[in-house]
């Protein structure tokens, strides 16, 4: 994950029709970003000093697990390059195991946007990737359910882009487990017979409450441009659910795009497939900024 954009950004950079990204990879050198960690989860980057600033737009960005921070750190930069400042949020496997753990982080991620921020003037884009989706799922509903303290974060996203969403049965969760901790592949046997023993026991606040989550997260989406990226290989993602959801969508006139392969790397769809991931999310943030979107030929 560290070479994500090695090699990747000249081949991009000359998609055709891709007005954001070519112009500006030139800039980067005049980019000036200020980190500020507000907590061990919680950084926040700000751009100073730059023509394209846009002070009241904030990426709420929700990492997958143990990320290279170059990675994000590229990441980062497509966004920044456009002025948008980001808050990077850092996820934790125990917030994937016991919700209530993402609901306290949660609840840090709120508090931090109504009190440290301009709630009133905000516009969020969102960009969770893998378990990201999962703690990005947690803000909505708390948002939604305690609408009078918390309901702008739901009413201020104006833009998604869900990447690698863990999706599917509880056997693409615990696949997902064993895949962030890298266990060796004759242990994953006996935690999985861990995990469902563990999960049985707790079901009042793991099952039923990922259950609530995953109905919250198709159910209730965000009426706003939304890019869902996937692949149809992800053991973490069962790609004929996501593809049904994302169906559904649509057939509530929903504005959703998706793309997705037969072979690709969880979380790292970028890196994989530079062109077809960088044609979307251009032709997304140009619909985010109300442009016309040039034809685009590959």
């Amino acid at each position: 994950m560290g070479l994500l954009f090695r090699g990747a950004m000249s081949r991009v950079s000359r998609i055709p029709g891709c007005a954001y990204l070519s112009s500006t990879t030139k800039a980067t050198p005049e980019v000036k970003v200020h980190k500020n960690r507000l907590s061990k989860q919680l950084t926040l980057r700000s751009v100073a000093q730059y023509p394209e600033k846009k002070p009241r737009d904030l990426v709420l960005f929700y990492e997958w697990l143990y990320p290279n921070g170059k990675a994000v750190d590229k990441y980062c930069m497509l966004y920044h390059e456009l002025g948008f400042d980001v808050l990077t949020i850092k996820g934790q496997m125990a917030s994937f195991v016991w919700p209530p753990v993402s609901v306290k982080l949660s609840q840090e991620i709120l508090a931090f946007l109504k009190n440290k921020r301009n709630p009133k003037e905000d516009k969020y884009i969102v960009h969770a990737f893998s378990i990201g989706a999962y703690n990005f799922t947690t803000c909505s509903m708390i948002s939604s359910s305690q609408s009078s303290e918390f309901g702008f974060f739901r009413e201020n996203i104006r833009g998604q882009v869900f990447d690698s969403v863990v999706a599917g049965s509880y056997d693409h969760m615990v696949t997902g487990i064993c895949e962030s901790l890298s266990v060796p592949r004759p242990l994953r046997k006996p935690l999985h017979v861990l995990m469902d023993s563990f999960f049985k026991l707790t079901k009042k606040k793991t099952t039923d409450v990922y259950d609530q989550m995953v109905n919250h997260f198709w159910g209730s989406v965000v009426k706003v441009p939304t890019l869902v990226v996937f692949s149809e290989n992800d053991p973490m993602c069962d790609a004929s659910y996501v593809t049904k959801e994302i169906t559904k969508w649509k057939e509530k006139e929903l504005d959703v795009t998706s793309v997705s392969w037969k072979k690709s790397i969880h979380a790292a769809h970028l890196k994989e497939h530079p062109q077809d991931y960088m044609r979307e999310w251009n032709t997304l943030m140009n619909k985010l900024e109300g442009e016309e979107v040039p034809s685009t030929k590959l």
